[in-house]
């Protein structure tokens, strides 16, 4: 005879004729079934067969209206089909919805992309791209310079061909018929209908329908539209990294008690170089959190 401890659940294994009774229960007693197996303990004094007999006449003996199942009202099926449609309408927007910007004034825009890469679009260009940037993806019209970080491939779209990058900083002129691109650091590839060409730093070509020039050695580590060019007198240090914060796309926070004034010219496309230049000649320094916050003291 096997016996169980009197404190575990009892290992039951029906035999053929108890199974065939077992499936004859009606199955509105199912959750009354998984409930008395799991409370039942059978005494050692009990053989198993005996013990499984006379579970199956306790849950026999149930009434049959003792479980009521319940039934969600017709209204709340309602509701949680609207509000399933809701959501997916939201999600299907935040994915494929898109960003557009057009530069009308005369001064250049600033812009960080989802991806944190950086963009500075010329006076008359516009661009736009997915709000999350999920195939680093831009449709370019007019001038642009892009600092793209590493990572997967970055496509900057025109007109009339395109431009692939795995990690760079570049200029994109898309025009209808023709395209001009100019690598400053790293690698480029541009695509102008079946042609393609890649270009190293300080490598520039200009595409159009009948002919593809290779442009004069690129000196220049910016182009000029990307460069911060600004002159002070006496400009109060919340002025100044206003103005850079602003052209760089990023925040800088002052963490210095005193008041402060700049005199001095700034001629440059690197945040790094402009930030030198600022807390060199106030006597202070800088340091970077992040690509979006700078602090100095």
């Amino acid at each position: 005879m096997i016996k169980e401890s009197q404190n575990s659940v009892a290992a039951i294994f029906p035999t053929v004729n108890q199974k065939s009774k077992y499936q004859s229960v009606s199955q509105s007693f199912n959750q009354s079934v998984r409930q008395s197996v799991r409370n039942y303990r059978v005494p050692s004094s009990v053989e198993k067969d005996a013990a499984l007999n006379s579970l199956f006449s306790r849950i026999e003996s149930l009434p049959a209206g003792s479980i009521t199942p319940f039934v969600f009202p017709g209204w709340a099926k309602r509701v949680a089909g609207i509000a399933a449609v809701l959501v997916s309408v939201i999600s299907l927007w935040l994915v494929f919805s898109s960003r557009q910007v057009h530069n009308a004034g005369e001064e250049v825009i600033s812009l960080r992309l989802p991806d944190q890469s950086r963009m500075v679009l010329a006076a008359g260009g516009s661009v736009s791209y997915g709000r999350f940037l999920l195939h680093r993806k831009v449709n370019l019209k007019g001038k642009g310079y892009f600092e793209v970080d590493k990572g997967n491939r970055f496509r900057v779209i025109t007109p009339s061909g395109s431009v692939e990058v795995l990690g760079t900083r570049f200029m994109v002129d898309g025009e209808k018929s023709a395209m001009q691109v100019v690598c400053y650091q790293g690698k480029v590839k541009a695509v102008f209908r079946d042609s393609k060409t890649e270009l190293s730093a300080g490598k520039g070509i200009r595409i159009s329908e009948n002919d593809v020039k290779v442009m004069p050695e690129e000196k220049n580590s910016y182009p000029a539209f990307a460069r911060f060019r600004t002159d002070y007198r006496n400009a109060s240090l919340e002025n100044v990294t206003g103005d850079l914060g602003k052209f760089f796309g990023v925040e800088i926070d002052n963490r210095s008690q005193e008041k402060r004034f700049f005199s001095g010219s700034m001629d440059t496309g690197s945040l790094e170089t402009a930030l030198e230049i600022l807390t060199g000649s106030l006597q202070m320094r800088y340091e970077i959190q992040n690509e979006n916050k700078i602090i100095i003291y």
